[in-house]
Order: C-alpha cells, then sequence, then structure tokens
C-alpha cells in the first residue's frame, strides 16, 4: 500500500521505508533488497536503503533548487549516510543490491 504524502512530511515514510508518493518523489521497494527515494523519474534516485547491509547511499550530486529541496525534505534520519554520485545510484538501483553493484563496478 502506498502512502499520499507531502514532501514536507515524507521524511518518516523514507526512515521507516514505507512506500510514499508526494509531489514529484516517490519511494519503493524496487527488489526485497533495496528501497529507493526517487525525484522526478528513475533516472534521478535520491536515497538507496540496502537490506542486508542495513545502510543509507544518497545522491551527493546536485541538478536545480527543486531536487536540491527533495534531497533535503527526504534525507532519511541517520547519522550514517554514504554518498555517491548520481551514475553510481542509477547502476546500483539497476543491479538491485550492493553485492551486485560492486561485482559489477569490479567488472568495468
Amino acid at each position: 500500500m502506498t502512502t499520499y504524502t507531502s514532501n514536507k512530511w515524507a521524511d518518516a515514510q523514507v526512515t521507516t521505508r514505507t512506500p510514499f508518493r508526494g509531489s514529484n518523489t516517490w519511494g519503493e521497494w524496487i527488489t526485497d533488497k533495496i528501497y529507493v527515494v526517487f525525484s522526478y523519474g528513475h533516472h534521478h534516485p535520491l536515497y538507496v536503503w540496502d537490506e542486508p547491509l542495513g545502510m543509507w547511499f544518497g545522491n551527493k550530486d546536485k541538478y536545480s533548487r527543486s531536487t536540491t529541496r527533495h534531497q533535503s525534505q527526504l534525507r532519511p534520519h541517520t547519522d550514517r549516510i554514504e554518498y555517491l554520485s548520481t551514475e553510481d545510484m542509477q547502476d546500483l538501483v539497476k543491479t538491485g543490491s550492493v553485492a551486485e553493484w560492486t561485482i559489477y563496478k569490479a567488472q568495468k
């Protein structure tokens, strides 16, 4: 079930990894291993939770005021986020887990 919420309050859904729809943003489980928060499309993942590692990854790249605002509004409540480039975030989502992404990166 997807929760509809304003971006201002969506950080609670992100932190608990609950599927949600906001204004040009959403969060969803892509596989049983990763939860992804997107801004404006699948091409721009903001945050990724890796379930096996129990760890958050965040997009370090800046694009526009609205995307920067989304990054701030949707930031999960945690002290530890590993920041990656947009390309690495896209590859992480595409491969479906940090383990698979690491193998993919090693083979590039």
